[in-house]
């Protein structure tokens, strides 16, 4: 039985300013789901456009810490910095947090992503879901950061909700004593289940939707080099965060809105290229990709294989000559339409849409209010 009128506290660091800010997406999209359940849901994020029926539960001063923490690159960014940085803003995230979870006593359960935003959770038993990420699993290797979580989930019914399976057995190895694990799929907007592609031929367009990083791009520029030409162009979109030298036969595009990734690139691309070594869950552009029948040509890092089926919805390069071969057969119209189709089956069966997804976290908060009442 679902329960109606729960009172969430939903924490996340990490949410967009605006349309063209990349940061948290899928926590926007996500709020927007849980906004049309019948459920009491307040926020504790950085600024930016709040669902309606969500209340943004932020004071001045965390607002502007928040803020300047977004967009200094979060506190995942924070921690690679050094052990300075890392202390100086995760001692500073913790204070401010355990003051929210004090404020929010009468929550009936907290909504917490990333695992870094429990440590602050009092005992006081109520419920936990946590939204795991695939950055969360390098928080692990922190020395004596198993134990603290370990003792935050004793104290309270708690699931942890990582976003794709490949994270699952790492998560029940360590904390399937004190906490279900348990994979709750993200959801993808209908407006890309309904997109028709029409593939522009002459030039041929590849796209690379993501931050620039070393680990984000991985090998594509050297393996690119010889495989894009005048007939195979290859456009990059998204901000630059590591400066680390676009080759002159790219053509780079700054950070685009949802909107125009949707109707002006997936629409006309042969394409999504994805050769991340970037330790992550499931890169939410991809199965945007997929849900609008584009064939994604992807590392075999975990997270892909995922959903990316050799031969079958895309096409998984391990090295440079597979990735060649790829662009080849992707490149024949008929082949990438039927990959394409399969793509957009998968991901349908698999995420269906934000509102799927917000009822499987709704289920999931029924299931742990009835535990914590036994």
């Amino acid at each position: 039985m679902i329960l109606l009128n729960l009172k969430i506290l939903f924490v996340s660091t990490s949410y967009p300013k605006d349309d063209l800010d990349w940061k948290g997406r899928f926590i926007e999209r996500m709020l927007c789901g849980l906004s049309r359940r019948n459920i009491l849901l307040y926020v504790w994020a950085p600024s930016g456009k709040i669902p309606d029926n969500v209340k943004y539960t932020v004071s001045g001063e965390e607002k502007r810490w928040l803020d300047k923490l977004s967009e200094q690159g979060g506190i995942a960014h924070k921690v690679r910095s050094g052990p300075f940085q890392a202390v100086l803003w995760g001692s500073g995230l913790l204070l401010r947090l355990r003051d929210v979870y004090k404020r929010f006593s009468d929550a009936d359960i907290y909504h917490v992503n990333w695992l870094q935003n429990v440590l602050s959770i009092p005992d006081n038993k109520k419920p936990i879901l946590v939204t795991v990420l695939g950055t969360d699993l390098s928080l692990l290797r922190i020395p004596g950061m198993k134990s603290a979580l370990k003792r935050v989930f004793k104290q309270h019914p708690a699931i942890l909700a990582p976003n794709n399976s490949w994270m699952t057995p790492v998560l029940e190895d360590n904390f399937g004593s004190v906490a279900e694990v348990r994979e709750i799929r993200f959801g993808i907007d209908d407006l890309f289940y309904n997109i028709e592609r029409k593939i522009s031929t002459n030039p041929r367009i590849w796209i690379a939707v993501t931050r620039i990083t070393r680990d984000k791009i991985g090998p594509l520029f050297d393996w690119g080099e010889s495989c894009f030409s005048k007939e195979d162009e290859l456009h990059v979109i998204g901000p630059v965060i590591e400066k680390i030298g676009l080759p002159s036969w790219v053509q780079y595009h700054a950070p685009a809105n949802l909107s125009e990734i949707r109707d002006l690139w997936f629409k006309r691309a042969s394409g999504l290229i994805t050769l991340s070594v970037h330790s992550e869950g499931l890169p939410q552009v991809v199965l945007e990709a997929m849900a609008s029948g584009l064939p994604v040509v992807a590392s075999p890092h975990p997270s892909h294989r995922e959903v990316v089926t050799h031969k079958e919805n895309g096409w998984i390069a391990g090295n440079a000559d597979e990735f060649h071969e790829g662009i080849k057969l992707l490149s024949d119209p008929g082949e990438n339409l039927l990959m394409g189709l399969s793509a957009r089956n998968t991901i349908l069966n698999i995420c269906g849409t934000w509102e799927n997804a917000a009822e499987r976290y709704h289920n999931a908060y029924t299931e742990l209010m009835e535990r914590s009442k036994k």
